[in-house]
């Protein structure tokens, strides 16, 4: 029997996903370049169809809470509100969009190649930041006064509600992949590419974190109430204790050969969801128990692992163009 709830099939390979900051919406990018749409809720819904570009493109959620942005190859960047036909367009930079963001104060941020684009609220160009390297991947802080860009040589670090930001380099002994900002803008993390995680409190002194034996980094997330680092990456799951001096990793699920490729903590209980490279997903308490095995080996990758406001509902989108939708009662029910 089966333990998810819902599935949808899209029809064409999954290449982004986004929750919108709302938690009402999901958006979905497809590899033929058009967008799908679905509420967030375990409701049988038809997703809407938009056809934005022909080729694949970056998504993410924008600064309103409700809406997503878009942007391509092409360098335009379009503005999807869900309920409306048709896309807005809001800027053409024209040249290639590699990562977007949008913040709580209204900016959203284009990254092109060693370049980021800031933008205001009305889309107009406000600044050119420069990084020392080309640009894998950036984010703004919760609060919409810093943006920070991760490249080769480490994290450039900008602050945006300025005229004319300046880039404060945070170096990495390898380069980073992966940022996660603190929730209540306290400092950032990011992923090395050597597997070992990186702080860096705002005002105090970098730490980095390791396991032992060392193993990937591939992702990073905060438990409920920014009690644990969470990563992904390695055949179990690791777990830092936040309130430790000097946080010792510890190891969550039994190594069952494949990686962890996706980590999602339940936004309110203490234990993690976690999702295997081979498709099976598990829930893993932070205390150490057993965790439990919700959804057998499929052999279909991932995107990523979220859950709803509420925690009752968990999405996982496939890397072939689907999605699963998990509830309490469906797990339970298998």
């Amino acid at each position: 029997m089966s333990s998810f709830a819902r599935h949808w099939s899209f029809g064409s390979p999954l290449t982004g996903f986004a929750l919108n900051a709302r938690q009402d919406w999901m958006a979905f990018a497809l590899a033929d370049g058009t967008l799908r749409l679905l509420p967030a809720f375990d409701e049988p819904n038809q997703p809407t169809t938009l056809s934005l570009f022909d080729t694949p493109f970056v998504l993410g959620p924008d600064a309103d809470d409700h809406a997503f942005l878009a942007g391509g190859a092409d360098g335009r960047t379009l503005l999807i509100e869900p309920g409306l036909e048709a896309p807005t367009e809001i800027a053409n930079v024209k040249e290639p969009i590699a990562a977007i963001a949008g913040s709580s104060s209204g900016q959203r941020a284009l990254l092109c190649g060693d370049r980021i684009l800031l933008l205001s609220p009305s889309g107009k160009e406000q600044a050119r930041l420069t990084l020392p390297a080309r640009g894998t991947e950036m984010g703004f802080s919760p609060n919409g006064k810093r943006l920070a860009a991760l490249h080769e040589k480490g994290v450039s670090l900008f602050w945006v509600n300025v005229k004319k930001p300046q880039a404060e380099i945070l170096p990495t002994p390898t380069p980073p992949h992966a940022l996660l900002w603190h929730p209540t803008n306290k400092g950032l993390c990011v992923a090395l590419k050597d597997g070992r995680a990186m702080g860096f409190p705002l005002g105090e002194e970098p730490q980095i974190l390791t396991q032992e034996p060392p193993s990937p980094c591939l992702s990073l997330a905060f438990s409920a109430n920014e009690a644990h680092l969470v990563a992904s990456g390695g055949a179990q799951i690791t777990v830092w204790p936040l309130s430790d001096q000097n946080p010792a990793a510890q190891r969550l699920s039994r190594p069952a050969g494949p990686k962890i490729t996706h980590v999602a903590p339940h936004p309110f209980d203490p234990f993690v969801a976690g999702a295997y490279e081979n498709g099976a997903i598990i829930f893993a308490p932070f205390d150490g128990r057993v965790e439990a095995t919700i959804l057998p080996a499929t052999g279909k990758k991932l995107v990523d692992l979220v859950w709803n406001k509420a925690g009752d509902i968990l999405f996982a989108p496939l890397e072939e163009g689907a999605l699963l939708l998990f509830t309490s009662k469906s797990i339970a029910a298998r």
